[in-house]
């Protein structure tokens, strides 16, 4: 593994390729299915809940990456209301491992819109195993990857506002970005540590 240490981080505002609109339509629902059909390997996947003025798990944004698919930004509100059947996605996405920080916040409102995992890869418990000391987005990200893609902050604020547009998720479209080469870079330290670091 190479020494992360002598990497300096980039602060991005955005994804490489650029905040994508949100799918709040069927039409562009299906269009996002069959993406993600045809893509390959792991699934990123993160869920922005109500900010600030709501409980419960009812998320307001989900984001997906996956290989050849590039980021798919969901508004699971108005897609629920219009129908979309949630069942059409997981079929999609298969046996896709689905890589997620801090799982436990976003899998209860994933299964209630019926979103489910068939595999599950949660990098917060990875680097928790790890024994890393800080293990919020940022610092693991900054500890193991130092990807161009992330955006190097202090904390990870998981809401966002309604109505949900492009325009104001640039701060939020992170995660998503740059999870889905986490498993590889968890390997790499865990292949890495010593049995007296344990």
């Amino acid at each position: 593994m190479s020494d992360v240490r002598d990497t300096e981080p980039r602060l991005l505002k955005e994804p490489r390729g650029g905040v994508p609109d949100v799918t709040s339509t069927l039409d562009g629902y299906h269009r996002v299915c069959d993406a993600m059909a045809e893509a390959t390997g792991l699934l990123a996947a993160d869920a922005e809940r109500a900010s600030g003025f709501r409980y419960g798990h009812e998320d307001w944004l989900i984001q997906f990456k996956r290989e050849g698919a590039g980021i798919a930004l969901l508004d699971p509100v108005a897609l629920t209301r219009a129908g979309a059947d949630w069942n059409e996605f997981n079929d999609a996405v298969g046996d896709a491992t689905w890589i997620l920080h801090d799982s436990l916040m976003d899998l209860p409102g994933f299964a209630e819109i019926g979103l489910k995992p068939k595999a599950l890869f949660d990098t917060e418990i990875a680097a928790r195993l790890l024994g890393l000391h800080r293990f919020g987005l940022a610092s693991f990200l900054i500890i193991t990857i130092c990807s161009a893609d992330s955006k190097f902050i202090g904390g990870h604020r998981s809401t966002v506002f309604r109505p949900v547009t492009s325009n104001r998720l640039s701060g939020q479209v992170h995660t998503a970005t740059v999870d889905r080469n986490c498993p590889g870079s968890f390997t790499r330290c865990f292949k890495n540590i010593r049995l007296d670091d344990a």
